[in-house]
């Protein structure tokens, strides 16, 4: 039975480095038995319908097709539409302007996070939340001059890929057209 995936690509098209145009990355995933394949700007951010068992294999197969093809491998989430809509729903910030708020997803569960460190880090207008391997941010200032953004991976020893939440809501909207 297909069911709807997002793929959350980390660290593609950033900065001029690693950069692989959407077009090629459709035709890997579709190379990869995904069907009905939609990436939304430039980020890796994937949208996509496959069996169960093709979208436990893929983070691993389109990572390693990427190496082959491009010499990186990028580290690739997947989530299902169910589990990606539950975090958006768990956002406790979600009465804040979308577009300061961010959600890191952790790539495993958050077990020790340096508490401390992060409220030190934290400017007077930001803040956080950890739930289970995710990281929401508060960062009204943008992200860009928040200092507790930049090193939120070392404080959680868990690596993450962010994404804002207007494209988190653009994803939202994209999963519930293609079922």
């Amino acid at each position: 039975m297909m069911e709807t995936w997002v793929a959350l690509l980390r660290g593609i098209n950033v900065g001029g480095k690693h950069l692989l145009p959407m077009r090629q990355l459709v035709q890997y995933c579709e190379l990869l038995n995904c069907q009905n394949v939609r990436t939304y700007i430039q980020s890796g951010n994937v949208v996509f319908q496959a069996t169960k068992h093709t979208a436990k294999s893929i983070d691993r197969e389109l990572a390693h097709t990427i190496y082959t093809q491009h010499g990186f491998s990028p580290q690739v989430l997947v989530l299902s539409k169910t589990a990606f809509q539950k975090k958006l729903s768990a956002n406790p910030f979600a009465d804040e302007e979308p577009k300061y708020v961010h959600l890191f997803f952790g790539l495993e569960r958050i077990t020790e996070p340096d508490l401390e460190r992060l409220e030190s880090l934290k400017a007077p207008s930001e803040q956080f939340a950890i739930l289970r391997s995710d990281i929401y941010l508060f960062a009204p200032l943008g992200i860009g001059r928040s200092k507790l953004a930049s090193r939120l991976g070392s404080c959680v020893k868990v690596e993450s890929t962010a994404r804002n939440m207007n494209t988190l809501l653009a994803l939202t909207n994209i999963l519930n057209a293609s079922t």
